[in-house]
């Protein structure tokens, strides 16, 4: 019964850690992809430098 339960916890960890670094790893996308819009929008002139500048700088802080 001792080895079921250490089997368990190893597997909760394991899930646990899985589920950590997956948030992680969609907050990381979700700044990558804020990026490549925010350079779009300056590419087509939507905004000049100045605002692509300060709303980068926001995005990285």
């Amino acid at each position: 019964m001792g080895r079921a339960n250490l089997d368990d916890s190893f597997w909760a960890i394991v899930a646990l850690i899985r589920s950590v670094s997956g948030k992680e790893t969609h907050y990381e996308n979700n700044e990558h992809e804020a990026l490549r819009i925010i350079k779009e929008r300056y590419a087509r002139g939507e905004i000049n430098k100045k605002e692509f500048d300060e709303k980068k700088r926001d995005l990285l802080k």
